[in-house]
């Protein structure tokens, strides 16, 4: 009998497959590619198997680990070879496409990896793709857009030997593809040519009148002024501002928008396919497990690197202009996704100004070796929210062999300061228990290989936590329940269809339509299935939390502190439990945990200092500034000369 592999992506198709199936002279096993595929199954009652039992432990992570070896090699044989065209022998764009290089490959050989696992343990005569049009990713700065279909690129490759079909709708245009840089709004445009204005607009926002008007009076009246440079979101830095015109700063602006990229004729995509087709150093990446990507891999590195070029070669001389007619002493930012970032930065250095970076949200919780190439890479300084992020920053920044590893300062954080100032309504005021649910995104194009775990059992485990979020809010009529998805998370899909199939009625899904703090002051209960910057936040009110670490591993001692604070699970069966326990009674039995607990606060978060987090980072970068040793808890690396 005739085995046919069925992978279903768009479950809009299961009718086909049902029809499909049907003929009894071929066995048709159906495996489903997405949360929102598995769950339109279910609801079917047809059988099936999700992607996410083909995983293979650290099998994948491993291999995203030597992907940074091969985006290490591409980069610098592109940047040798295409140098002539540089507008700086100091610059390397190729470099700064780390980043989208890293998201290329891990999804390239993640998705060939599997495919070519089930292939394998299957044994299939046939392979027939059930997929979303086509939408493509040219617009993107990623190397994918969630638009398209990853699995559909690699099946359409050269070395599959077995007769494939996919099948798909024509492709539409979207409205506005994934990862495309959001539009800013005129009004916003024009008042951030104006940095004084645009600066005291912030902390109106943020602060008040009374701090605005602060910081208007200290930049009035200071003799001498220290111009300094913030680039894009300052995240702490932006909430630093009152501390920085108090020390006599005058924070200028410069923003990825704040240029755009050339559009002079060169071919630089030609230049660089001929390099990809031509050169021996790139014919080790042709194959993966005997599948030819090469024409597919060649396109969208042409692609990416282009893109790299023509910011850099833009923002990097635009950066180096502002920097000499402003007489800037200082650069400051916070993260970087994109190869502007990195030109500036590199303007920087190239004009002898220190470059200090502030760390921008939760990390230090696990190994995370993106982080220095979001962060800090090339900083002279980077101030971090706790020791135990200074440490876990060090030691990545050594594990991956970081050239110029910058110093650590543990500085706090002024945002989570922020925060936490601001009161929260009476608990009296809400006579229905609310528990609020914050959840991250299901890994689909736009991801990176880099943390230990597989990526593949990433969307099973999740779309598991929220289904069994849903069925305990079904089972808790008098209790009410917010839903808070990633902004990524537009559709609310397969939730927002379990919700509806399930007629429940007390649970709330929102994406960007409600702010953390905003449910912070509404919430009895705080659920993480992540932990991130959404917790630093959480941890700073009194609530009572709940946390699932089943989607990657954490540092024991994250997980050891983080424990005296927060009720944890690596089982996200046994959070339900507990979290169901605790609506009816408040407690947990067998667990202790203190709401009041600092300990996982100050070693990840807000630090240990006498001084505000924005007090102490002023106190250090006015030392950097003066050229004095900062001294204190600072981890040394090797500042580039």
């Amino acid at each position: 009998m005739r085995k046919i592999l069925i992978l279903l992506e768009d479950p809009s198709k299961i009718n086909e497959v049902v029809q499909g199936s049907a003929d009894k002279t071929r066995q048709s096993l159906i495996i489903s590619l997405t949360p929102g595929t598995s769950h339109t199954l279910e609801n079917a009652g047809i059988p099936y198997k999700s992607v996410g039992t083909y995983s293979s432990g650290d099998e994948r992570y491993q291999e995203g680990m030597r992907n940074f070896q091969r985006i290490f090699k591409i980069s610098s044989i592109m940047d040798t070879e295409l140098a002539h065209i540089y507008v700086s022998p100091s610059i390397r764009p190729a470099e700064y496409s780390i980043y989208n290089l890293k998201i290329l490959f891990d999804v390239l050989w993640n998705t060939v990896l599997v495919l070519k696992q089930v292939v394998d343990k299957e044994q299939p005569d046939f392979i027939r793709l059930y997929t979303l049009p086509n939408k493509g990713s040219d617009t993107s700065p990623y190397a994918f857009s969630d638009t398209e279909s990853a699995y559909a690129e690699i099946l359409s490759m050269p070395g599959w030997n077995i007769p494939i079909e996919i099948i798909r709708d024509s492709a539409v245009n979207p409205e506005n593809t994934a990862g495309e840089r959001p539009k800013i709004n005129p009004v916003h445009s024009w008042i951030r040519k104006w940095d004084f204005l645009f600066n005291l607009g912030l902390i109106n926002k943020r602060k008040g009148l009374v701090p605005t008007m602060a910081a208007a009076y200290y930049h009035i009246t200071c003799r001498y002024r220290v111009p300094v440079l913030i680039y894009n979101n300052g995240y702490n830095w932006d909430d630093s501002l009152v501390e920085l015109y108090q020390q006599g700063m005058t924070p200028y602006r410069i923003h990825d928008d704040s240029f755009p990229a050339s559009t002079t004729g060169t071919d630089y995509r030609g230049k660089i396919l001929d390099i990809c087709r031509t050169h021996p150093g790139m014919r080790e990446f042709c194959l993966i497990g005997g599948v030819d990507i090469s024409p597919f891999l060649f396109e969208r590195i042409s692609q990416i690197v282009e893109r790299s070029i023509r910011e850099s070669s833009v923002a990097y001389p635009a950066a180096r202009r502002t920097i000499q007619e402003k007489k800037i002493c200082c650069l400051l930012h916070s993260v970087r996704e994109h190869p502007t970032g990195h030109a500036i930065v590199q303007a920087a250095i190239d004009e002898e100004i220190p470059v200090v970076s502030w760390q921008h949200g939760g990390a230090g919780f696990c190994f995370h070796p993106m982080m220095p190439f979001i962060e800090f890479i090339n900083s002279g300084w980077h101030f971090v929210f706790g020791k135990g992020v200074a440490e876990s920053y060090y030691s990545t920044s050594k594990k991956i062999e970081l050239k110029n590893i910058p110093v650590f300062l543990p500085v706090g954080s002024s945002s989570l300061e922020e925060f936490s100032q601001n009161s929260r309504r009476p608990l009296h005021a809400r006579k229905r228990t609310t528990v609020v649910y914050i959840s991250t995104h299901y890994l689909q194009n736009i991801y990176i290989m880099s943390q230990p775990c597989d990526p593949l059992a990433w969307n099973d485990k999740l779309w598991q936590m929220q289904k069994l979020i849903l069925e305990l809010a079904n089972m808790s009529t008098d209790t009410d329940f917010i839903i808070k998805l990633h902004p990524t998370h537009a559709d609310k899909e397969p939730l927002q269809g379990f919700v509806a199939n399930k007629r429940i009625l007390n649970v709330k899904i929102v994406t960007t339509e409600m702010t953390l703090h905003e449910l912070v002051d509404i919430a009895h209960i705080i659920v993480f299935d992540l932990i991130s910057t959404g917790i630093l936040q959480v941890l700073t009110s009194g609530l009572p939390v709940f946390v699932y670490t089943g989607l990657h591993e954490i540092d024991s001692e994250a997980i050891l502190l983080l424990k005296k604070r927060a009720y944890t699970y690596e089982n996200s069966w046994e959070l339900i439990e507990d979290l169901s326990g605790y609506i009816r009674t408040h407690t947990v039995p067998g667990k202790s945990v203190d709401t009041s607990d600092k300990h996982f606060m100050q070693r990840f978060g807000t630090g240990n200092m006498t001084k505000t987090s924005a007090d102490q980072a002023l106190s250090c970068l006015t030392k950097i500034l003066n050229g004095e040793n900062v001294g204190g808890d600072a981890i040394t690396g090797c500042i580039k000369e």
